[in-house]
């Protein structure tokens, strides 16, 4: 049960906060999510460019209060992919957003205290979608 209301606060807090982000990259930016990001040993965030020019990515960490806990750009080069581990973020557990200037595969890789590991894809379109 606290699961499902921590995972419910996340998911609201997401949606705020994309729903506010701003960045330089301006109107032709693309906004990925993660929730419940951790800095457990063993979590990663992985940026992929498919396309075929580079790609700048704003990479955010963002705390349960709300405030940003680490904030760096990042380049993707055309056909690479950039892997952001655990020791890359400060805080211990929040939500992940990434702002970049050309579309990207956003995957993570979220380690549990108890050993699980969980890969998830990263929210796309949160701007359009309602989340509870």
């Amino acid at each position: 049960m606290m699961y499902r209301s921590r995972l419910a606060l996340a998911c609201s807090l997401l949606a705020c906060l994309i729903l506010t982000a701003t960045s330089a990259f301006g109107q032709t930016s693309f906004r990925y999510g993660v929730p419940q990001f951790s800095r457990v040993p063993g979590s990663e965030l992985v940026l992929s460019n498919l396309g075929i020019e580079a790609a700048q990515a704003e990479v955010r960490f963002i705390g349960a209060n709300g405030v940003t806990l680490s904030s760096f750009t990042v380049s993707v080069p055309a056909g690479n992919q950039a892997r952001l581990n655990a020791t890359s973020f400060t805080g211990t557990e929040g939500t992940a957003v990434v702002l970049s200037s050309k579309p990207l595969s956003v995957m993570a890789t979220i380690a549990n205290p108890n050993g699980a590991i969980e890969n998830v894809p990263a929210t796309t379109d949160v701007v359009n979608s309602i989340i509870p």
